[in-house]
């Protein structure tokens, strides 16, 4: 699926509703609260969406407008993310998990994109004090998703890049619905801490046993958190 929202015949009723649309964002970044979260949410529900408004929508539906207070704290703090990058104590999982994200969509095979990507989920990271969770890859694609296509529209390029500005509220809102639907994949727990040792554990253990399979693993980016835990087993 390319977009969170569907399209075909509902594009020209979508052109036509612009308007309703862009007055019930400003509404948000006005100040409007709860009230202009409420507004966009029921003209979700009845109205098609205008692609090119498709991220602002997107973000304004867990409660980030342009030029609001969330949305300016997303844009400051994507200033240090290469830091942040750095300083991820799993890195290599958070590189694997992006290097997986939505790989049927031509949009996110980019190695730009990709490290564009794997930036923002490091500066969410660092923000939070928390390590990289496998799965917030997948969490925050629709709001990344949503940027890309808004840039390939602005600038009418193929593969074209978000803006700071677009960044940073793709990243205030993914934040925002973290924080309010799934706080515990961020909250560091005695079972996450005892899983994370656990992996470490057997990463050694393997490199003793079967250095050769050790080594392949290693330079295919396969971390023990990808088939040594009870839900890649699963899986």
């Amino acid at each position: 699926m390319s977009s969170f929202f569907r399209w075909g015949k509902q594009e020209t009723q979508a052109s036509i509703e612009s308007s309703t649309w862009v007055r019930a964002l400003d509404v948000g970044g006005g100040g409007g609260g709860d009230d202009a979260v409420a507004l966009v949410r029921d003209l979700a529900r009845t109205s098609a969406v205008p692609r090119r408004l498709e991220a602002r929508v997107l973000a304004a539906l867990v409660g980030v407008f342009d030029g609001d207070d969330r949305d300016r704290a997303g844009a400051e703090l994507l200033g240090d993310d290469e830091t942040a990058l750095a300083a991820l104590p799993n890195r290599r999982v958070v590189v694997a998990d992006v290097a997986r994200t939505r790989q049927d969509e031509d949009l996110f095979r980019g190695d730009a994109v990709r490290a564009a990507l794997e930036r923002t989920l490091a500066r969410f990271c660092a923000d939070r004090g928390a390590p990289y969770r496998q799965g917030l890859n997948e969490v925050v694609a629709p709001w990344f998703g949503a940027a890309l296509r808004e840039a390939e529209a602005s600038l009418g390029t193929p593969g074209a890049m978000p803006s700071r500005r677009a960044a940073g509220r793709c990243l205030a809102a993914f934040a925002t619905f973290v924080d309010a639907y799934a706080p515990f994949l961020v909250t560091e727990d005695e079972e996450a801490e005892a899983l994370q040792l656990a992996c470490e554990i057997f990463s050694w253990l393997l490199r003793y046993h079967d250095p050769a399979l050790a080594r392949a693993l290693d330079q295919h980016d396969v971390s023990p958190q990808l088939f040594a835990t009870p839900r890649a087993a699963k899986g």
